[in-house]
């Protein structure tokens, strides 16, 4: 999928920075990744240079061979300030109603 946009532009790098830092951590190759995700190398090195951004199927692929949630692909955690976000998060929850606190539960950990 190509993305035009600037909006679309930086969650592409965000999420490809994503996919590097976990894949280096693990001390995985792009080759050794690509093979656990039965895609190609050329493939992870497109997403993770934000050419390219993941389908729903190869996100969950991701989370799981990273044991991470679904949601830590897409933060570009160097402009999250946690305590404000648990804060706007729990008065965002307070207010739901019991379906949509179980919508959001799903969403986040959906991958597990």
């Amino acid at each position: 999928m190509t993305i035009y946009d600037d909006d679309n532009k930086s969650l592409n790098r965000v999420v490809g920075a994503n996919i590097r830092s976990h894949r280096t951590a693990m001390h995985l190759s792009q080759e050794a990744l690509a093979e656990k995700l039965d895609i190609s190398k050329n493939y992870i090195g497109q997403l993770e240079n934000g050419l390219k951004y993941p389908s729903s199927d190869t996100a969950s692929r991701l989370c799981k061979v990273f044991d991470i949630e679904y949601y830590e692909l897409f933060f570009d955690s160097s402009k999250l300030n946690l305590e404000e976000e648990r804060c706007r998060m729990q008065a965002i929850l307070q207010k739901a109603s019991d379906e949509r606190v179980a919508r959001a539960m799903g969403i986040l950990f959906r991958n597990k």
